[in-house]
């Protein structure tokens, strides 16, 4: 069940202002970028506060890719990869190793 509009509204102040937008393409385009540039900003910052948490460099290297910015995407992708070998994160590693991989062709 979604939680009642009016606490959307009051934790995200920019959807009240998105559905003011006069066209759906607008709306769209907005909400694309917040999407990609909010989450991107909560990494960074979780980054800041534990600079050992491999999960928010891979996450934040999906959201570099997707907004076409290869050379961080890799640089998280590496650090995220170094970070889960020395915590001996074998499965979690080869993931990351992965990726990095498909986003180096």
């Amino acid at each position: 069940m979604p939680p009642p509009p009016h606490l959307i509204d009051y934790h995200y102040p920019w959807i009240a202002y998105i559905k003011r937008l006069p066209t759906a393409e607008l709306r769209l385009t907005l909400t694309y970028q917040l999407l990609l540039t909010t989450p991107l900003e909560d990494y960074k910052q979780a980054i800041e506060v534990n600079p050992g948490f491999a999960d928010a460099y891979n996450n934040r290297a999906i959201l570099r890719a997707a907004q076409g910015d290869r050379t961080g995407a890799i640089e998280d992708l590496q650090k995220a990869a170094q970070l889960l070998m020395d915590g001996g994160k074998t499965a979690q590693y080869q993931q990351v190793m992965e990726n990095l991989r498909r986003l180096q062709r």
